[in-house]
């Protein structure tokens, strides 16, 4: 019998909400992931230095950071909406990535894992930017630490 269509644990409660990858699924998901995941971490760089520069402008003017005695009033909105573009750039690209079945656990690292079944134990595939296809599972409660190759 295919992995796909083993029983879950059924010590988990949720299993019948959740979809379960294959290996081969979750490497051919990956250049969509990858690409998201591409866009999160640049979005959540550029949204920060966004704060940092918008920061030291409140610091620097006080309550009036945003009035004209703000020389760099107009730079200071724009560096806003800037940074509110970037930040709903990446929930879009964190939306799709779920949309795929993955989920997040470290944006800025990249790191993303699937459902999978093994043993009929539910496990998760996990993925991290830079690997070039999926490597390693881990159980549900050890998280990273607990990476196993596949």
């Amino acid at each position: 019998m295919p992995a796909a269509m083993l029983a879950p644990d059924v010590r988990d409660p949720d299993h019948a909400r959740r979809r379960f990858f294959t290996v081969d699924e979750v490497n051919a998901a990956l250049p969509r992931v990858r690409e998201a995941v591409h866009r999160v971490r640049r979005g959540l760089v550029r949204a920060r230095e966004i704060q940092e520069l918008t920061r030291d402008m409140e610091e620097y003017y006080g309550d009036a950071v945003d009035t004209d005695a703000n020389l760099e009033r107009a730079r200071y909105g724009a560096l806003r909406e800037e940074r509110t573009g970037e930040e709903r750039a990446v929930a879009e690209s964190l939306r799709e990535i779920a949309a795929v079945g993955g989920e997040v656990k470290d944006a800025e690292r990249g790191l993303v894992d699937f459902y999978h079944l093994r043993d009929r134990e539910v496990v998760y595939l996990c993925w991290e930017n830079g690997e070039d296809r999926v490597a390693f599972w881990h159980p549900l409660e050890t998280g990273y630490t607990g990476r196993r190759p596949l």
